[in-house]
């Protein structure tokens, strides 16, 4: 029996049955614990890798999947709570999380095919859309698909505007260059095929070249974004965005001006200063938001990044709901531009403020871009695409982009831009996403008219529209991925591969003379002499 000393305490010596228990689940649990485990190397076996993944507490992968599980698990309970009308299974929104689960996980799967994740989200909303006995597309409403769509754009449109005003803008040389003349061209090319292969009139086949011409914003400034550590001088990537949103300007107003009512010459006058407009419209709001709130206002970052998302989704929304066309797009990247301009100019810590901009941007970003392409798929009807239709929008398309690409090429020769850029720049409008709206205008503008001749035509617009954006959308954004990694070299990257080069030659210099040498080697004033050289 175990005696106690005098002046000793019993609870020192004694453990309690709650000690004796805590002591206990501490033995049994060491084995399922990550601080009594060592983590395994990639070079380890799978069957190590997977036990550490799955020990407690969750960390790495595991950790964030549940947090997201669980993040949209309570968001759908408390939309349960709010109306349980509209979050139950077959409403609208238990569809929207579903997708939204869904291309997340086709999205991560993706990227271990060294794909960019967009390609999984935008074909998991082709397959809800198109596979049969799957109704989750068909239940969801569509404002709240383009309500959604445009606040993701918004993000990414903010994003980009903050991107470039890192960057040199180049000269208006390029801008000519690369916005006016291979768009022109292909649209051209395009119409001209349309008109004589599918038999359609020449506004048909204008506003049909139009929408083909026109490119993806979210899918090329998504994978413009991904791009890191470029020198600050380097301008293509600006270049790139602006001729994305001019482009599809340009085939929103000649689109609006072939379907206009009122065919004069005032129409066509305002129809083309519309752009003009919208870069007022971006200024005006951007040097407001330059001032407001002041810089020493409290909780200064939050109210600006409020500011900042809810006038650019005010001003997009307001445009898109006026001109019934994507239009909004160039108002909001002169906006963020103008405000981050502003900022970097007159605010102290001013690099401080963009970064956490960006950063909250970037947050928004990964939630939004898996709705946005999610939601894109679920655009892309199949069931009006034939085998005729198919080999038609086929030799089009491939004859417009085969053009547009000889030319974006060609114009850029003679400018500051290198080759391996010039290829990637001429490659980076290839992917068509949106221009489906587009086409659903010109077919309702033939329903209400009321002409059953017309009404074939707008069909066929539509059907060449989404087997256009078919073909493009996940080819485009993996030809760009690849040719991001590989054509365009960062300077550390080069660096590196040079210094790598170097010591390679210096060692297979050496072996050479000691080879020819003996093993006794150089003397000291030869080896010096060598490293001189080299």
């Amino acid at each position: 029996m175990e005696t106690i000393p005098p002046g000793g305490d019993t609870e020192e010596m004694i453990p309690s049955k709650w000690n004796r228990f805590s002591q206990l689940t501490s033995n049994y649990s060491k084995p399922f614990q990550t601080k009594y485990h060592r983590r395994p190397d990639r070079s380890e076996s799978f069957r190590l890798r997977l036990k550490y993944a799955f020990l407690c507490p969750p960390h790495g992968e595991l950790a964030r999947w549940l947090s997201y599980i669980i993040s949209l698990a309570a968001l759908w309970l408390v939309c349960l709570a709010i109306s349980p009308q509209q979050a139950l299974p077959g409403s609208n929104v238990f569809s929207l999380i579903v997708l939204y689960t869904a291309a997340a996980l086709a999205g991560k799967l993706v990227t271990f095919l060294r794909l960019p994740s967009m390609i999984g989200m935008f074909l998991v909303g082709v397959l809800v859309r198109n596979v049969p006995h799957i109704n989750i597309a068909q239940h969801i409403l569509p404002n709240w698909s383009s309500c959604l769509r445009n606040f993701a754009l918004t993000i990414l449109l903010l994003r980009t505007g903050f991107k470039i005003i890192s960057l040199r803008g180049g000269s208006s040389n390029i801008f000519y260059r690369l916005h006016l003349l291979p768009f022109a061209v292909e649209l051209f090319t395009s119409a001209c095929m349309y008109r004589f292969i599918t038999k359609l009139p020449w506004a048909w086949s204008i506003s049909l070249g139009s929408i083909i011409s026109s490119a993806s914003p979210s899918i090329i400034l998504t994978l413009l974004l991904q791009i890191k550590n470029l020198p600050h001088t380097n301008s293509f990537q600006s270049q790139i965005a602006a001729a994305l949103i001019v482009n599809n300007i340009f085939a929103a107003v000649i689109v609006a001006i072939t379907w206009s009512t009122e065919n004069n010459a005032a129409n066509i006058i305002l129809k083309l200063l519309e752009p003009f407009g919208e870069i007022l419209v971006g200024v005006i709001v951007g040097i407001l938001l330059c001032y407001i709130p002041p810089e020493d206002f409290v909780h200064n970052l939050f109210f600006r990044c409020v500011f900042l998302v809810g006038s650019s989704a005010l001003v997009l929304f307001t445009l898109s709901a006026v001109h019934q066309t994507f239009v909004g797009h160039l108002a909001v990247l002169v906006l963020s531009y103008v405000a981050a301009w502003g900022w970097k100019r007159g605010l102290k810590n001013n690099q401080m403020l963009l970064h956490k901009l960006d950063t909250i941007l970037s947050t928004f970003w990964l939630f939004c871009q898996t709705l946005l392409f999610g939601l894109m798929g679920c655009d892309v009807n199949l069931s009006v695409i034939n085998a005729r239709i198919l080999g038609f929008v086929f030799a089009c398309l491939l004859t417009g982009l085969l053009v547009r690409l000889v030319i974006s090429y060609v114009v850029m020769i003679r400018t500051q831009i290198t080759k391996r850029e010039r290829v990637y720049c001429s490659l980076a409008l290839l992917p068509k996403a949106e221009s489906q709206v587009l086409a659903a205008y010109i077919l309702q503008n033939a329903l209400d008219l009321g002409d059953e001749t017309l009404q074939p035509y707008g069909y066929i617009v539509l059907k060449m529209t989404v087997l256009a954006i078919l073909l493009t959308a996940p080819f485009g954004a993996t030809l760009l991925h690849l040719a991001g990694r590989y054509l365009l070299k960062t300077p550390t990257e080069s660096s590196d591969e040079s210094n790598i080069a170097l010591v390679t030659r210096r060692k297979s210099s050496e072996d050479s003379v000691e080879s020819l040498n003996g093993d006794d080697g150089t003397s000291e004033a030869e080896q010096q002499f060598m490293d001189i050289s080299l």
